[in-house]
């Protein structure tokens, strides 16, 4: 079945392109739209005005045979994947490198071995060590909501959500905790839709410090590790970039999606101020209903059939977990925020060899941060008197503002 069967999904999907870098909104009926496809024809071929034809997957059965098999399916160059040089072991062709490709970063130095660099940086996303970052993003978020809560509002993506993950991100990087301010900033206006030249300058000048700094004191961090991995300076810059990337868009993304849901919804905001030991819960729900990562793209290796589709080597993959993870043939009552589903039993972290390296740390860190900032700031909502916040959809998902109003406490 291809969307040329339904006429009207055929008409909507020739203008859905979220492989684009711009992101579109889904106010105007994506959701629907995902779920039409999900329902007629899981994996149909679709329309990118960058990419031209692509297969677009959306049930969670056929969004894990992709993300699991990667004979068949290659993350090393697809919509929205890098075909450039980066960490991975590019002379295989089913192994996608960790890190994306960066218009200003162009390596083609000797390569590292991603499988081993993943082995080797996992000490670091384990549950045990992703819990001895509870104390630093509780305090990071009660300092952060202390310094908001007098104002009685504030716009929570750029303020809250975005500010605190980027802190934690620079110290798992091995950003030195005198920097992290500084980190932070830069990071932020890096990946900021107006950033400038300058703005991507000064980031990476910052990081050839922190690379210079770590190898001649290594510790326990992440660009320690890829240095000792054998990386050079610009492959190890590349992954401190795209580490940048996943440790503050998608951990602020994801937090401002709890935040929205906590604003909107008093009773499940209650609940959580009384029951803070079912926030790690609600974050994984949110990762499955709202998964940060939206989609991502692989490259079909060989004729290979998926769903009702025969594939030829070298068609595009889009995968859509956004969608896969509303799949109700995988989720009952799948548009529902339920606290009682079985812990990441979803594909809102991936699946396969590219899960999401830092689902632990993630979910630890975001649910910390949510408890602290339930402490400081009172019962909070949406500024009613300010345009209703647009969730946004491309590579990523998140809110393109949050503003948030709150009685402040008497002086």
């Amino acid at each position: 079945m291809s969307t040329q069967d339904l006429p009207d999904l055929w008409e909507r999907m020739a203008a859905f392109d979220p492989a684009t870098a711009t992101t579109e909104h889904t106010d105007d009926g994506l959701d629907d739209l995902l779920a039409a496809a999900r329902q007629h024809c899981p994996a149909v071929r679709a329309h990118s005005g960058q990419h031209g034809e692509y297969v677009l997957v959306t049930s969670d059965a056929l969004a894990r045979e992709v993300g699991r098999d990667h004979t068949r399916f290659s993350a090393r160059s697809g919509i929205g994947a890098s075909n450039a040089a980066g960490i991975g072991n590019q002379s295989d062709p089913n192994c996608a490198p960790l890190f994306g490709q960066d218009p200003h970063l162009s390596s083609g130095d000797p390569l590292v071995d991603q499988v081993e660099l993943r082995r080797r940086l996992q000490p670091l996303f384990t549950p045990r060590a992703s819990r001895s970052w509870r104390v630093y993003a509780a305090t990071l978020a009660r300092m952060r909501a202390r310094e908001l809560v007098g104002r009685g509002q504030c716009e929570a993506v750029r303020e809250l959500a975005h500010w605190i993950p980027a802190y934690i991100a620079g110290a798992l990087l091995g950003v030195p905790r005198r920097d992290r301010p500084r980190y932070r900033t830069l990071a932020t206006r890096f990946f900021a839709d107006d950033a400038s030249e300058c703005d991507h300058a000064a980031l990476y000048r910052y990081l050839r410090e922190v690379l210079a700094l770590r190898r001649d004191q290594p510790g326990q961090d992440a660009v320690s590790i890829v240095l000792a991995a054998g990386a050079s300076e610009q492959q190890a810059l590349e992954f401190a970039v795209l580490f940048s990337a996943a440790g503050t868009l998608t951990s602020g993304d994801s937090l401002a999606t709890l935040l929205h849901w906590l604003a909107c919804d008093h009773e499940l905001q209650q609940q959580m101020r009384s029951h803070p030991d079912r926030l790690p819960a609600l974050v994984d729900e949110a990762a499955r209903l709202r998964g940060a990562v939206a989609t991502s793209g692989r490259t079909v290796t060989s004729p290979t059939r998926l769903g009702d589709l025969e594939l030829a080597a070298g068609e595009q993959v889009l995968v859509c977990w956004y969608a896969a993870g509303a799949d109700p043939a995988r989720h009952p009552e799948a548009n529902q925020i339920r606290l009682d589903r079985r812990p990441r039993d979803h594909s809102g972290w991936g699946a396969g060899a590219h899960r999401c390296l830092g689902q632990h740390i993630a979910q630890t860190t975001i649910a910390s941060i949510l408890g602290a900032t339930l402490e400081i700031l009172p019962a909070f909502a949406v500024d009613p008197a300010v345009s209703a916040p647009r969730r946004t959809f491309g590579q990523l998902s998140g809110l393109d503002q949050l503003p948030l109003i709150w009685a402040p406490p008497a002086d």
